[in-house]
Parts: C-alpha cells; structure tokens; sequence
C-alpha cells in the first residue's frame, strides 16, 4: 500500500470496519495489526507492542515526521461488552442517518477520523515540520497498568518530547464540536468496611451494630465540602455505589457492614491528600471503620492557552460552532500523558457511549475527519 490510495480511505468505511472487530477489553480480535498494515501504509514507523502477560491487551505506536514540534494522538480501540446479547453490537448498521455499532463513538469513530487525517495531511504536506506520533491501546475502558501506562515513559523518551496531545474521545455532548475537554478531574475508589460484633436483636448490648457506624460515615463523606470554590474547573464529587451487609434476616444484627463509593476530585487535590481526608474522617467517626482507597489517576488541566485556541479555531472554521470548555465526565487516558504535555480532546457525541444503540450521525465521520485536518494545519502550519 502507498500513500495516494490510502488517501482516498473513506472515514465512514473505516468506522464500519473498525466497529466488525469484537475488540472487548482485552481482547483485540486483530484490530490494532489491521491498523498497523493501514499506518506503515501512509510511511508511518509501527510497533505493535505485544501483552507482557498471556491474555493481556495489545498496544501500538507509530511515528511519522521528523521535526521537533511533536503532536500525539491518543486513542483506545476496546469497547465495553455488549451488554444485551440481542443486539448485534459488532455489525455496523446504519438507520435513519445514523451509524450503530458498539465503539462507534467511543472511541472508534475518532480513530478512523484521525487516520483518514493523517492520510490527507501527509499527502498534502509530506514534508511538514513535525512528527505526528500515534498511541493506541487495546486498555482504556478497564485501565490496568497494561495498557497506555506500560507506553510511558518509553514513547516521549523513544520519539522525543511531546509537545502536545490529542485525545479522540467523544468529547461533545449534543452536537459534533459543542464541546471540548481541556481536563477532567481525578479519581479514587473507596472500600469501606464498618466491624460489629453479632448478636440477637433482643440484646444489643451484647452486640455492636456496624450499620449505624457506616451510614454515619457515608452521611459524612457525601456532605463534605471540598472546595468552597472551585472556580471553572468541575467540583469534587463523591457517589456511593454500593452498599451490603450479607444479612438476610431480622432478627441478627450483622458482624459487617461494607460499601463503595468512587470521588471525582478537583484539581486542587491529589489522590493522596484526598485519601488521607477520607481515612481523617474515618478515624474521627469510629475506631470500628476502615477505608481502602485506590486511585485511578490525577486531575489534570490543559494550560496552554494557545492549543486551546488551535483546537477551537478548528472547530469554529469547519463546523462554524463555538466550543464551550470544560472538565467534566469520566476519566481518560489523557490523564497519563498529561505529565508529559498538555492534553485536550476532541471527539464524537458523548450522548450514547455504553448504551446498546450506541450511535453517531454518520455525517460526522466526514465533519470529524475535517476538524482533525483544520487541526492540524493550526498545529504545524500556522501557529
């Protein structure tokens, strides 16, 4: 393959063909090397990074380009089950201008914009002053240390200093490009445990009840306020996911109570502080509760004024709408290569990610294709 076919990829038959790989964490189902084929197609430099452990996901990097400036474009290729087995979730279909698959908007489409971008842009520009680096993981919806984490920190030492990057995730809410995140905030789990003492109802005096300590605590946690002011960035929220006390009776009070809960933190706090005040507040309510947290990432908030206005001109000059910013919704890999550069992210509508009819109107994989290649040209060109 070369670059001149290449260059003709249609964003809409790659999405469909994308969607066809069954590419359930961690399972790769031949989607990553069909890439790959596809990148050292356009003169790319591949590694497929292959799992350290048995079962485990694959990776690719890819490089093409040679200057200094250097933009990364982030993505993940699994998706999560299905969900309802009725619903053929890996056989794109498409219905009323619509684009059904499962990953069409997270983040499958994005890819394939970025691709068919790249396709475009190095045919256009196939000197450009710059290197574009791709990073694709076949582990962003579970997250475990194998998937972008195990390309960090050898990718920037390996291809240079990354001067910034670009996340494909569905970053719009209602319409293509309403939206652009420039941060998101952290995130910690909580595994909450409250010890009693068993005994009959009748005498509670020879028992202790660990009921009333946990949901003293929880009552505690879910009130607290973390940050009077949060100013522009979204504030610190904290949900109880569980709750369970393994007691199906009446009329035993149970040895243990136990919960979880999940905080999305401001970028105020690190994971550390934040997991220090909750063990605080354990400590204060009872000597009987322990908490055992685990975070997921740091918050983190993109800086550079000047990317922010690349990636809003891009917008604005192909979909003639104004972007609000902002760092709400769940975490993504973006937040392990912000130490590295800053991040903003750009992609499909949010709306139907993890839903069973999750869609996109199948214009926007050509509407996507071109903000990408506005993009571009203001990153390497112009600014």
């Amino acid at each position: 393959m070369d670059v001149s076919p290449l260059s003709a990829l249609s964003p809409e038959e790659l999405t469909r063909t994308l969607i066809s790989f069954k590419s359930i964490t961690p399972q790769d189902a031949g989607c990553l090397p069909f890439l790959q084929d596809i990148l050292k197609g356009l003169g790319f430099a591949v590694i497929l990074h292959e799992p350290k452990n048995p079962g485990g996901p694959k990776n690719l990097s890819a490089v093409y380009g040679t200057g200094q400036k250097t933009l990364v474009f982030l993505g993940h290729t699994d998706v999560v089950p299905e969900g309802d087995t009725t619903w053929e979730g890996f056989t794109p279909r498409e219905e009323n201008g619509f684009l059904f698959g499962r990953g069409v908007a997270d983040m499958k489409g994005g890819i394939a914009a970025f691709i068919v971008t790249a396709a475009h842009f190095i045919q256009e520009y196939p000197s450009f002053p710059g290197k574009l680096v791709v990073l694709l993981t076949g582990d962003e919806e579970v997250g475990t240390p194998e998937g972008i984490q195990a390309l960090l920190p050898w990718a920037p030492e390996y291809y240079g200093p990354f001067t910034a990057c670009l996340v494909g995730e569905p970053s719009s809410i209602n319409t293509l490009g309403d939206h652009i995140a420039i941060g998101h905030r952290g995130s910690l789990n909580l595994h909450i445990k409250a010890q009693g003492i068993q005994g009959h109802v009748a005498n509670p005096e020879q028992a202790r009840n660990p009921i009333p300590i946990l949901l003293k605590y929880l009552q505690k946690i879910t009130t607290y306020v973390w940050e009077p002011d949060p100013g522009d960035f979204a504030p610190s929220h904290l949900e109880i996911t569980s709750i369970d006390v393994g007691n199906p009776v009446s009329n035993i009070i149970p040895e243990q109570a136990q919960a979880y809960a999940n905080i999305r933190f401001h970028i105020q706090h690190s994971a550390q502080t934040v997991a220090q005040r909750l063990q605080d507040l354990a400590t204060e309510t009872s000597e009987h509760l322990s908490v055992e947290t685990t975070a997921n990432g740091e918050a983190f908030l993109c800086r550079d004024v000047s990317l922010i206005q690349i990636a809003e001109s891009a917008v604005q000059e192909v979909l003639q709408v104004t972007p609000t910013r902002g760092t709400g919704g769940g975490t993504t890999d973006g937040r392990f290569i912000s130490p590295y550069c800053p991040v903003i992210e750009i992609g499909m509508v949010s709306r139907t990610i993890h839903h069973k009819n999750e869609c996109i109107p199948l214009a926007d994989c050509s509407r996507l294709t071109q903000v990408y290649e506005a993009f571009l040209r203001n990153f390497f060109l112009r600014a």
